[in-house]
């Protein structure tokens, strides 16, 4: 199953979720990990029973230092917010920088510098921001709507299970409907 555009979906704090998403095609599974997140070893049981996705792990949520998050999940991207952009700095570790639409004016400089941002997600979009970052870096977007019509991927959110197992897929119709024949 291929979904039309790229997919991320965020916050994925269970494993009904995180398998379902890559059932249906989803291109990156986004944790929240470190202080108020997934702890290693929940993160570590979840990910080891779903293949496909790429992981992102979520650190922008949280205080904790880049070398805990490296240490203690492994994954494919780090995902940072603009008070984190010092961990840019280590080259070996792929980044999605989430941020403001209003602040890529201030940042456009700096981030030119780093081959490392693989995706921008803007967490409130613009379509003249995104029309203008999508020129230097892959965008994600969280209004499907923008994101088709740019020809942008697209970053949803997960939600919380009520038990193990027992869940309202509000993703369901938004993937249903981006699949491809």
């Amino acid at each position: 199953m291929s979904l039309k555009v790229k997919v991320k979906v965020g916050r994925i704090t269970n494993l009904s979720e995180a398998r379902y998403c890559a059932g249906m095609g989803v291109d990156l599974l986004g944790f929240p990990v470190g202080e108020g997140g997934l702890k290693p070893e929940e993160y570590k049981k979840m990910i080891d029973w779903v293949a496909g996705p790429e992981f992102v792990l979520e650190a922008h949520y949280s205080n904790v230092d880049l070398k805990y998050i490296t240490d203690n999940y492994p994954g494919h991207y780090i995902e940072i917010g603009s008070h984190q952009l010092d961990w840019l700095k280590d080259k070996s570790l792929n980044f999605v920088l989430a941020i403001k639409s209003s602040e890529w004016v201030n940042l456009y400089g700096d981030l030119m510098a780093h081959q490392n941002i693989k995706f921008i997600e803007l967490l409130e979009p613009s379509k003249n921001e995104a029309t203008t970052i999508r020129s230097f870096f892959p965008v994600l977007l969280s209004d499907v709507g923008m994101a088709l019509s740019l020809n942008t991927g697209i970053a949803l959110i997960g939600s919380d299970e009520e038990k193990p197992g027992i869940k309202d897929y509000e993703l369901s119709e938004i993937l249903e409907s981006l699949e491809t024949e």
